[in-house]
């Protein structure tokens, strides 16, 4: 059996099918083609540049005032030579909000007033 055989016997096949099968098995084979496409794509594009490790902020121990001089420098040096494991969870830092515009700075200075509806009391006696 050759390769040509083998294609006419699937078309047959496929042409066999009902309508709603014929469109469910062409979407199928845009799909496997599309993915193929894509993977292909991707297989062959340069890569792009990669973040950094991010390293243990070094945590400070507070210089006490009491101590001799030369004491003071050796307690810096000694915190940042020491590393430290990175925190499981890290929390944001808040971002400064942004001042929110008054009204009077959004409103038109140009545009008219709107008008005042001034409506009558029931109890009041009807303007003639």
């Amino acid at each position: 059996m050759s390769w040509g055989e083998v294609w006419r016997l699937a078309v047959k096949t496929f042409i066999a099918e009902p309508v709603e099968i014929r469109i469910a098995i062409g979407l199928a084979l845009a799909f496997l083609a599309l993915m193929i496409l894509v993977g292909l794509r991707y297989a062959f594009r340069p890569a792009g540049p990669k973040p950094e490790p991010r390293l243990a902020e070094p945590v400070l121990r507070p210089v006490l005032m009491a101590a001799a001089p030369q004491a003071a420098p050796m307690a810096v040096l000694e915190a940042k030579a020491a590393p430290q494991k990175a925190p499981l969870f890290r929390t944001r830092k808040p971002l400064p909000r942004v001042a929110r515009k008054t009204i009077k700075q959004t409103a038109k200075p140009f545009s008219p007033p709107r008008p005042v509806i001034r409506r009558a009391r029931k109890d009041s006696a009807p303007r003639v």
